[in-house]
């Protein structure tokens, strides 16, 4: 959700961003109808996921990558946002920038207000190799990442095997 006013003096809106930590997590409270939006220093090409945990009314999470302007979402590798009521909501990314920037939208709370917890995470890229099975598990919730080398031009095909639930695997 953006929000635009105008000042008047041709200075254009401000808004406030709150800085977070890789790691931390922080407790956060939000009217209903508002949004706020957060910025992390990250390093390029790292993975990392955001999460939002503890809802308790509905609130989204925008993921906008380098977008300063929190005006265009970015991709995310796995994507549990938009999620309806109190359930957690996450993104999986690899940043393109320096700093990621976030946005949580509390307009559809019900309620005169929503508290959650928003936690930015790394998470471990692992390197394969081709032709060179890998067992691996994954808990609930989380997100691994994986890379390859690859020769331009050259078709590859890759799978998941063996599952006991339910996996997505995405390419980029």
């Amino acid at each position: 959700v953006i929000a635009a006013t105008s000042c008047g003096d041709g200075t254009g809106p401000t808004f406030g961003v709150t800085g977070l930590t890789i790691g931390t997590p922080l407790t956060e409270t939000v009217s209903r109808g508002g949004a706020k939006r957060y910025s992390v220093p990250v390093t390029p090409g790292a993975a990392y996921q955001v999460s939002l945990t503890g809802l308790t009314d509905d609130v989204d999470l925008h993921h906008f990558g380098a977008n300063t302007g929190f005006s265009s979402p970015s991709f995310c590798l796995v994507s549990r946002t938009m999620v309806l009521d109190t359930e957690s909501e996450a993104c999986t990314a690899i940043a393109t920038g320096s700093t990621v920037y976030i946005g949580v939208d509390a307009s559809r709370a019900t309620g005169s207000s929503v508290t959650y917890t928003i936690a930015v995470q790394g998470v471990p890229v692992t390197a394969l190799t081709l032709s060179s099975p890998l067992e691996q598990s994954i808990t609930q919730g989380e997100s691994k990442v994986y890379t390859v080398a690859l020769t331009p031009g050259t078709r590859y095909s890759a799978s998941i095997t063996g599952l006991t639930d339910s996996a997505v695997a995405f390419g980029m």
